[in-house]
C-alpha cells in the first residue's frame, strides 16, 4: 500500500518529469511481473507440495459444494482469500477455481480477459494447466463431465465445468495440449448433448453473489496488470532527457570517426580533404581542355561562316526593297505627267 501511495504521488506531481514517469512505471511494471511469478509459484506449491495436502483437502470442492453451515462459510472465506493471492496468475486462478469447483466463477472470469494478458507465457501456463487437468490428482473432474444437475447454472455443476473447460479450449492455439483437451471433450459431447438440458445458461450472474464478487475481484487485480503494461507501453513513447547529446559526446564521436578513417586529429582531416579537392579541380581542367575544348577552332570557323551567310541574305533583301521602292516611285511620276 506505501508503495502504491508512493508512485500515486510521483505521478501526480506537477514537478515530475518525463524520465521519472518512466523508470516509476517501469519499477511499477517489474513490480507487478514478479508478484504474478510468485503467484504461479504458489499454486505449484498448492498443488505439488506435501506440506499443503490439509490445506489442498479443506479447498477441494469448498465453492462447488458450500453448505449452510458455520464451516462451510469458513471455508468459503479462506477460499476469497488465497483468491486474492492467485488472481495476479491466470492459470493460477483457474486451477484454484477448478479445484474449489468455483466452475462458474472460472468461465464467467474467460469471458472477461484482457488482450493485453493473452502473451506467450500465458499459452505456456495453459500448457501446464492441462496437463495438470490430466493428471490423478483432478480426476475427480473427469466424472463431473457425466453428471446432470437440476439447475445446470450453480457453481459446481457439470455444465458449467464443461463450459469453463471448453471456454479453455477455445483460447489455446491448435497445439498438442488443444488435441488433449478436444479429444477430452469430445467424449462427453454427445452424452451431454442428449442427457443435459443446459437451461438457463445465457442467464447473468446475480449481483451481490458470492460468485459475482468474485468475478470481480479478478477482473480488478487483472486490469491493475493490463494498465500497468499499457502505461509502460505509452511511456516508451515520452522523450528521455538523459537521450539528449551534448557537446563532449558530439566530439568524442567526431574523433571517434576521424580514428576510424585513419586521420591523426582535426588538422590532419581537414589537410587531407583541401589536397584532394585540389587534386579533383586540376584533374577535372586537364580533362576539359583535351576533351571539350579540342576542336574549339573548327567550331568557331563554322560558326564565322554560318554568320557572313546570314549578313549575305540580310544584304539582299534590303537591296530588293529598295529596288522596289525605286520602281514604285517611277510609276507614279509616270502617271502623274500623263494626266
Amino acid at each position: 500500500v506505501s508503495k502504491m501511495q508512493h508512485r500515486k504521488k510521483i505521478m501526480e506531481s506537477p514537478e515530475t518529469d518525463a524520465s521519472a514517469i518512466k523508470e516509476e512505471l517501469a519499477a511499477f511494471s517489474k513490480d507487478l511481473a514478479f508478484v504474478s511469478n510468485f503467484a504461479q509459484q504458489l499454486g505449484l506449491v498448492f498443488f505439488a507440495a506435501p506440506e499443503t495436502e490439509q490445506l489442498r483437502l479443506e479447498m477441494k470442492d469448498c465453492i462447488g459444494f458450500k453448505g449452510d453451515s458455520l464451516r462451510d462459510e469458513q471455508r468459503a472465506c479462506l477460499f476469497h482469500i488465497i483468491l486474492y493471492t492467485f488472481s495476479h496468475s491466470i492459470v493460477a486462478t483457474l486451477s484454484f477455481c477448478l479445484w474449489g469447483g468455483a466452475f462458474l466463477t472460472a468461465s464467467s472470469f474467460l469471458q472477461k480477459i484482457d488482450p493485453l494478458d493473452v502473451s506467450l507465457m500465458f499459452y505456456l501456463e495453459l500448457d501446464r494447466l492441462i496437463d495438470l487437468i490430466e493428471r490423478p490428482i483432478f480426476r475427480h473432474l473427469h466424472l463431473r463431465l457425466l453428471e446432470c444437475e437440476d439447475d445446470p447454472y450453480q457453481e459446481g455443476s457439470g455444465a458449467m465445468l464443461f463450459r469453463t473447460l471448453k471456454s479453455i479450449l477455445m483460447v489455446l492455439p491448435q497445439s498438442t495440449s488443444y488435441v488433449i483437451l478436444k479429444e477430452r471433450l469430445s467424449s462427453t459431447a454427445r452424452f451431454r448433448q442428449s442427457a443435459v438440458a443446459l437451461r438457463g445458461l445465457s442467464k447473468h450472474v446475480e449481483k451481490g453473489s458470492k460468485t459475482d464478487i468474485f468475478v470481480k475481484r479478478l477482473v480488478k487485480t487483472r486490469k491493475l496488470h493490463c494498465d500497468a503494461k499499457w502505461r509502460n507501453i505509452r511511456a516508451e513513447s515520452l522523450e528521455d532527457p538523459s537521450r539528449l547529446i551534448g557537446e563532449e559526446q558530439k566530439l568524442k564521436a567526431a574523433q571517434q570517426r576521424r580514428e576510424w578513417l585513419g586521420y591523426a586529429d582535426e588538422e590532419d582531416e581537414i589537410a587531407t580533404k583541401e589536397k584532394m579537392k585540389k587534386e579533383m579541380l586540376e584533374g577535372s581542367g586537364k580533362v576539359e581542355m583535351v576533351g571539350v575544348y579540342e576542336g574549339l577552332d573548327e567550331m568557331q570557323s563554322a560558326q564565322m561562316g554560318r554568320k557572313e551567310e546570314e549578313d549575305n541574305i540580310c544584304e539582299t533583301c534590303i537591296d530588293a526593297e529598295s529596288e522596289d521602292k525605286d520602281k514604285k516611285g517611277q510609276w507614279r511620276e509616270y502617271w502623274a505627267s500623263h494626266q
